[in-house]
Parts: C-alpha cells; structure tokens; sequence
C-alpha cells in the first residue's frame, strides 16, 4: 500500500522526483494528488472547481524534467465538455490547453497527443513555455475509448512509439452478420 486514496484512481504518472500523481475519482477526490514513490500521505495537487461543473482531475503525464503535469479536467461525459489543461507544480499555475479531448500524453517531438472521439490528435507543444504551437491534426483513427471517462487505450514512449489499442468506443455491442450480394445482413 502506497496510502489511502480519495476513491477510485483515474490514471498515475511517476515523476523523476519519486512521486507518483494520481487522477481522483468522481465522488472523494479533490482533484490530482501526490504521493511519494516508497509510500506515505498524499498531498493535494489541483482541486476540482465545482462551479465550473468540474467532476474530476485525470490521466496525469508528468512531463520529462518533472515540472509539469498534463491532465484532463472532467466535466461530463462527453469528450466536447472535457479540457486537455497543465500544470506548473514549481509555481502551481494551471491552465487550459484545449477545449475537448482526453488523457494528453507527450511525445518526444514536441507534440502533445491527445485522443477525442476514438481518434488519436497531435498539436505541437512548446515543453519549455507550457504552450501550444500550432493547430492539432488526426494521427490515427479507430482507437479504443471509453467517452464515460475519457479513457483512450493509446501511450506514447520516451523514444516516440505511440502504442494503441484499436478499436471501437466501450459498451457499443459488436457482432458477426453474413451479408448477402444484396447487402442485407443476417445475425450469426
């Protein structure tokens, strides 16, 4: 056990410094929370803004270097009502990035990855200045996602390798149909 958590955790990213933030949950957590790497209390990072109609603070990436961290803010559960933001943990500013989208995670080109609707987007990123450079462009279609949530089942490593899981969004059924020369199709 590293410690008590504030409910379910949505998402973690450890640090260089040896602590590992954590995304809340929707009912107990703050918002993002810190907890050393060997265990211990944690500590509060951001607190969700309830007259913003904020739910929830996640899918943390700390970013190389250790002094900011993307995240998500959650307001709903549609990717148009949720916000890629950042925060600087040396001044403790935050701010939004983009409008829609969900689980930012950096790529060692400068670009900031995002997905949003069962796409994958990338927009440059200015790593040192906190600050978006450009206009955001699709990078692959088809991913999984999960929109109750913003879980989108992709990462990216250190040296650049974008990993994903392909596929169609959480809780919509799928099934196997013949199709005749006429196009009608037959549940199997």
């Amino acid at each position: 056990t590293l410690a008590p958590t504030f409910g379910v955790a949505h998402g973690a990213a450890w640090g260089p410094d040896d602590t590992i933030i954590v995304g809340g949950s929707v009912g107990g957590s703050p918002g993002l929370w810190r907890v050393p790497a060997a265990g211990g209390e944690p500590t509060v990072v951001t607190t969700k803004d309830a007259t913003r109609g904020e739910i929830g603070h996640w899918w943390p990436e700390v970013l190389p270097g250790g002094r900011a961290v993307l995240f998500t803010i959650v307001r709903g559960e549609r990717f148009d009502t949720m916000e890629i933001a950042v925060l600087d943990l040396t001044t403790g500013e935050q701010r939004t990035l983009l409008p829609g989208g969900s689980r930012p995670r950096y790529a060692p080109s400068g670009h900031l990855i995002y997905g949003v609707g069962g796409r994958l987007m990338a927009v440059p990123f200015d790593r040192d200045r906190l600050e978006l450079g450009g206009t955001a462009v699709p990078v692959v279609e088809g991913v999984l996602t999960d929109p109750l949530v913003g879980l989108v089942e992709f990462d990216v490593s250190a040296d650049g390798s974008l990993v994903y899981v392909a596929g169609a969004n959480f809780g919509e059924t799928q099934s196997l149909v013949w199709v005749d020369r006429q196009g009608r199709e037959e549940s199997i």
